[in-house]
């Protein structure tokens, strides 16, 4: 049992050494590991820990409402790595290389996260992109929650609107 329980879990991700890592209020990633139970793997400051990516033996961290994406050392260790500009990060994935996509709210912006610079992919109608999913050739699949479409984006970042669903979100 941890003592400093998270009250509310955002996300959660599966670790390469089969560890599970799971980010929530109060700017808190715990990790769980089958030999060590729950342990509190960082502390990110105040707000939500909104989205995980796995990334080496570490994780890619977004959150809200100041938007931040902060990168976790296996240690615990914490370096931010961008400033979005945007309220909150609800996904990453890896754009390879040390670079990231980020889904942003409350603009609708899916942003592109590389040496410290965000920069805009795709600016939508939509007020929040909620989901993101690589599609294994460099680019992603991105989900938006007031139209209710998926985009997609190619790694030389041209994009489309690849579905609209007659539902308003496009959660998973």
């Amino acid at each position: 049992f941890v003592t400093d329980s998270l009250g509310l879990a955002w996300c959660a991700v599966l670790l390469r050494d089969g560890s599970l890592a799971v980010g929530g209020d109060r700017g808190r990633v715990l990790r769980w590991s089958e030999k060590s139970g729950w342990k509190v793997w960082a502390r990110l400051g105040g707000g939500q820990v909104l989205s995980l990516a796995a990334d080496g033996d570490g994780v890619v961290a977004g959150t809200g409402p100041r938007g931040l994406v902060y990168r976790i050392g296996a240690g615990g260790d914490t370096t931010r790595i961008a400033t979005t500009g945007e309220r909150y990060v609800w996904g990453l994935a890896s754009a390879g290389k040390g670079t990231w996509y980020a889904a942003t709210g409350t603009h609708g912006k899916l942003l592109r996260l590389a040496e410290g610079k965000s920069s805009v992919l795709l600016d939508t109608e939509e007020s929040n992109f909620v989901s993101l999913l690589p599609d294994g050739k460099g680019g992603v699949f991105a989900g938006g929650d007031s139209r209710g479409r998926v985009y997609q984006v190619h790694a030389d970042g041209t994009s489309r609107t690849l579905f609209d669903a007659p539902e308003d979100e496009i959660r998973a």
